[in-house]
């Protein structure tokens, strides 16, 4: 059980990260997924060479924390890691929304229970970086239709290496998830996955409440 939740954190760890740090913001109408392709390949290389010893998963999972780890830690603007921060849940909940149901959808296992808890479990977040960034659902489906390369890659992999370390076939991974769905969202929320994500977020809420109370005292 906890093996296989560790293929699963690693693999939206990875997502979330390298996506955000792939696509330029959205607000744009037209897209080359081929640009988007070139560039993941380039961070599966850059992994591949600072971590030659370890496969590629777990290679791209040590360059997601490391380059998440580094920006959070610059002398970025608090605007600017506000709006990475939110990037990165975004592309961490499409992976879970979107991703990881289609994969499952696709070879006829329903995983909309899974989606469902997952959904609730990050309600909150989700409002926060949808403010952050003002996306529209339709910008917001647009990201997931620009990062699907990448993302589909990723979870494919991840399904796979989740099979095969319990001797299940695909499918049954995929019933894995229905099955184990309460203690995985648990153990896969955004706090526990990537913490300066979360931190900027909750941050990013306060701030807001605070301008809110100070907005209705001068009216």
């Amino acid at each position: 059980m906890f093996k296989n939740k560790l293929v699963i954190k690693s693999c939206v760890l990875v997502c979330s990260v390298l996506i955000a740090f792939l696509l330029e913001p959205l607000k744009k109408l037209s897209y080359d997924d081929s640009e988007e392709r070139d560039q993941f390949q380039e961070l599966v290389g850059e992994a591949q060479e600072k971590y030659p010893d370890d496969n590629e998963i777990v290679a791209l999972t040590k360059l997601a924390e490391e380059k998440s780890s580094n920006y959070f830690e610059s002398n970025a603007s608090l605007r600017d890691k506000q709006a990475k921060a939110a990037d990165i849940f975004f592309g961490y909940y499409l992976i879970n929304v979107k991703a990881r149901e289609d994969f499952c959808k696709g070879i006829g296992i329903d995983i909309s229970h899974f989606t469902y808890l997952f959904k609730a479990s990050v309600n909150r977040e989700f409002l926060i970086a949808k403010a952050i960034r003002k996306y529209t659902p339709y910008e917001i489906n647009q990201l997931y239709i620009q990062s699907r390369p990448s993302i589909d890659a990723l979870v494919k992999k991840d399904m796979e290496s989740l099979s095969s370390r319990n001797n299940l076939s695909i499918k049954d991974g995929c019933r894995y998830l229905i099955n184990k769905g309460k203690d995985i969202v648990e153990f896969i929320h955004i706090s526990n996955v990537n913490p300066n994500v979360y931190e900027v977020l909750i941050e990013a809420e306060k701030e807001s409440a605070s301008l809110s109370q100070r907005g209705r005292r001068t009216k």
